[in-house]
């Protein structure tokens, strides 16, 4: 696999070369100031143009400003939910993730917290996100890349983690 030969990163299969010269085609004027620069510095450079050149404006948010944005719905939403709920959650992925054996879903998790008594204790559901995204960080457990229907979310289809 190529390597970025300014930052010795490997970038993605997919990237590279082919996404590299698109890239190089779609930045006006940066092939000369893309000199000395990376692959990262060359995709932040076309993103950029390309959000402000789209409507005129900022008010289409690039890729970046997206992940910005989920990073820190994800830590507003940790940080105003209580410790206690989030240390229940915790225990309840780290049991199934010792215990499911054909993996386990959200659904799982919040069975789980019916058992320890915690289901209405939390002001947003969304607060289990980031104990499972917590929990697939620290390689405690791993998306499977199979999908169950939900049998609280009207059989909307959700991840299927398994312990590591």
């Amino acid at each position: 696999m190529a390597t970025c030969r300014y930052c010795y990163a490997q970038p993605a299969i997919w990237l590279w070369p082919r996404i590299y010269t698109k890239l190089l085609a779609l930045a006006t004027g940066a092939p000369q100031a893309a000199k000395g620069k990376c692959h990262t510095w060359l995709f932040q450079y076309v993103m950029f143009t390309i959000s402000t050149t789209a409507g005129g404006n900022m008010e289409h948010p690039n890729l970046f400003d997206a992940i910005a944005e989920r990073d820190a719905a994800i830590n507003s939403v940790e940080g105003n939910t209580d410790s206690n709920w989030l240390r229940a959650a915790n225990m309840a992925v780290e049991w199934l993730a010792k215990s499911a054996v054909n993996g386990f879903t959200s659904d799982d998790v919040w069975a789980q917290l019916e058992t320890y008594g915690m289901t209405g204790q939390v002001h947003d559901n969304r607060a289990l996100g980031p104990v499972i995204l917590r929990c697939a960080r620290n390689n405690l457990i791993m998306d499977t890349g199979q999908y169950r229907p939900s049998k609280r979310r009207h059989c909307a289809p959700i991840k299927v983690w398994r312990g590591i």
